[in-house]
């Protein structure tokens, strides 16, 4: 998945990125992201080429990490309510049923927290920017 978007702030090796999200994007809801109003996102992008701010560039997402964030976003949590339920089952019917559901969702939620801060780590799931198209000069601030 590509999306062209402007180099709105580096920091280090990363930059964040501000696209407008067509096709599958528009769709996602990938941790790396943020949705700004009006539909516009902020991608947090690895920058090998060295973009600066007010660039346009290309970001490529790697399908891997747009499936990978769908599931741990949409399907553990699910599970682990569900696995919850279960437990409550063993215990009793009712309350027990509940009070696992809400402990399954919660710790759920924790481990999708953990694990989002190692996948966003991780190069293999970090979108990239893989091409600039125009170069921002200070004469185009003028």
């Amino acid at each position: 998945m590509e999306e062209i978007g402007r180099v709105v702030e580096i920091r280090g090796v990363m930059a964040k990125v501000v696209v407008t999200p067509k096709g599958e994007c528009s769709r996602c809801a990938a941790t790396f992201c943020s949705v700004l109003t009006g539909g516009d996102r902020i991608i947090e992008a690895r920058n090998p080429l060295g973009a600066r701010i007010g660039d346009t560039v290309k970001v490529a997402v790697p399908s891997s990490a747009a499936l990978t964030s769908a599931f741990f976003t949409f399907v553990m949590p699910i599970l682990f309510v569900l696995i919850g339920i279960g437990i409550g089952s063993a215990i009793g019917k009712g309350i027990p049923q509940i009070i696992g559901g809400v402990m399954g969702f919660i710790i759920g939620l924790i481990i999708l927290r953990m694990t989002d801060k190692k996948l966003r780590g991780s190069e293999k799931f970090s979108p990239r920017i893989v091409e600039i198209h125009t170069k921002f000069t200070e004469e185009d601030n003028v």
